[in-house]
């Protein structure tokens, strides 16, 4: 993994890579459907796409937003490797997005970063709960529901555990929506 690490910093610098992602048009348009043009071709590009971001040493933030089926927005991070993923691939989970688009009552999303899911589900459901214990994600959160103007999303800064206990954030450097709860000692 060291070894990597090491080759994709020498092969994209910072400056290459942010120069690279601020070309990417500022809006990109999604439909949902599984009728994807070219799903193959897109799904390598977003690989690609997602592990040079994971490897990328500079975070400074690339903002760019997705019009999801004319029916949400997102203001992504994409120097983030998850938010990139958004941005390049959101076709990623066909069959979770099936699954969404069936409704119900209430939708839970633990962990739910930016609110991708959360914000498909306030389509679907009568009420959501999202949870995201990171900080700076959850202020992203707070944003995206905003920006969408959706009265039926409950947006909790708060991580879930089996049980009551005092624990610390471990935020993963290279990907925030990889960051975990550590149960303190």
């Amino acid at each position: 993994m060291i070894l990597l690490h090491s080759i994709f910093k020498a092969l994209f610098k910072p400056s290459l890579w942010s120069l690279f992602l601020r070309i990417m048009p500022y809006r990109r348009e999604y439909n949902l459907s599984k009728d994807v043009t070219n799903k193959n071709f897109l799904r390598s590009f977003s690989s690609f796409i997602k592990i040079i971001s994971r490897y990328n040493i500079s975070k400074d933030p690339v903002l760019k937003r997705i019009n999801v089926e004319n029916s949400f927005h997102l203001e992504l991070d994409i120097n983030e490797y998850t938010q990139c993923s958004y941005y390049f691939f959101p076709y990623a989970h066909f069959d979770l997005i099936e699954i969404i688009k069936k409704g119900g009552h209430t939708f839970i999303d633990v962990g739910c970063n930016v609110g991708y899911f959360s914000i498909l589900g306030s389509k679907y459901f009568k009420n959501v709960i999202s949870f995201e214990p990171h900080p700076s994600t959850f202020e992203k959160l707070k944003k995206n529901i905003s920006l969408n103007k959706f009265n039926n999303i409950k947006p909790l800064n708060l991580g879930l555990s089996k049980s009551k206990s005092v624990i610390t954030l471990e935020e993963n450097p290279y990907n925030l929506g990889g960051s975990r709860l550590v149960k303190e000692i």
